[in-house]
This record gives structure tokens, sequence and C-alpha cells, in this order.
């Protein structure tokens, strides 16, 4: 092996991951503690220096990895029951998950990229509850489409994770399964 094969080339980092990084290490030395507060959305992103998409992306991405809990119109505090991982138990996850990393990484960055583009709507057929909301907060609730793979696929389960995503809002269900599309193709709902 050469000295050139000792070398990769140095990936900039988004300025989420940053955030990611500062609020994680906060938590794990113990200046920011289990059940404390965080700062206002505006505080951090002037303390981090990251734009309002970036630290909102920090703290999803913080949320899922279970180190803070937000509740929304409230606030974000550290979990009570937050426990840093050891080392050895990441480091045994992702040989076997390397490949569901990656590819949760390339959908993260399609929706950033695509989200903002009023002509792109996203098509949630045979998605669980979970994604399904998160698209919907992603593209907006106009941005949504049903499109079944009948006859390869289950319509019945498909429509009832459209109606569990939707949580009892009829106009988001209406929206999604037929209206969204009506209004795209400009054609009269049914």
């Amino acid at each position: 092996m050469g000295k050139d094969d000792l070398f990769e080339s140095v990936k900039p980092k988004r300025l989420s991951d940053s955030a990611v990084d500062q609020i994680l290490n906060l938590v794990n030395t113990g200046q920011l503690t289990p059940g404390s507060r965080m700062p206002p959305e505006r505080e951090l992103i002037t303390r981090l220096g990251v734009s309002r998409t970036s630290l909102r992306e920090a703290i999803r991405i913080l949320e899922t990895l279970g180190v803070l809990r937000v509740v929304p119109g409230r606030g974000t505090w550290v979990r009570d029951d937050y426990q840093r991982p050891s080392l050895g138990d990441t480091l045994a996850w992702l040989p076997n998950h390397e490949h569901d990393v990656l590819q949760l990484f390339e959908v993260r960055e399609t929706i950033e990229l695509l989200a903002p583009l009023p002509n792109v709507y996203a098509e949630i057929s045979f998605q669980p509850p979970a994604v399904i909301r998160r698209l919907v907060k992603a593209f907006g609730p106009d941005r949504v489409i049903y499109g079944s793979d009948w006859p390869w696929g289950s319509r019945r389960t498909a429509l009832a994770s459209v109606r569990a995503a939707c949580r009892g809002d009829a106009l988001l269900e209406r929206a999604i399964l037929g209206g969204n599309a009506s209004a795209l193709f400009g054609i009269p709902a049914a």
C-alpha cells in the first residue's frame, strides 16, 4: 500500500450536521442535562450560526436519535430518559445497517432538494403513516398525492395508512386521496 492509498478526500460537512455534533457534545458532556429546556429557536440560530432550515434538520435528527423531545408550540427539551449510547453498540449496529443509513441520507437529501420546488408532488402509495406525515410536513398538505399500485398491492392497507396518517383530519384525507390530484390535473373532484 502506497502513501496515496492512505488518504481519502475530505467531504464538507453540512451545517445541520455541525449543529447536531455541537448539541450532542453538550448533552454528552453534561453541559445540557436530561430534562433541560433548549434555548428558543431564534437564539439557537444565532448562537450556532446556522439557518432556520439547518437548525430544524438538526433538531429532527436529534429527536430521531432519542436525544431531544419536541413539543410543538411549547419548546424542545433534552429527553429525561436519554442515555449516551456506547461506542460498541453503535459500531456493532453500523455494519449490518450501512445500506439503510445511506438510503436514509439519500432520501433526506432528495426531499430537501425537491420540497421547495412548487411543481414537485410526493406520491405516497403504500407508505407507512409516519412517512406520510413526514412528507406532508416537508411538501405541504396540498402537494401529497395517493396513487394506487393496485393490483400489485393491497389498496385496503394503503388506504388505512393514509387514514392513520391523517389522524381524523377529514380535509387532509380528502386532499391526499383525490383532491390534490384533481387540482394538479385540472379535473373535477369526485
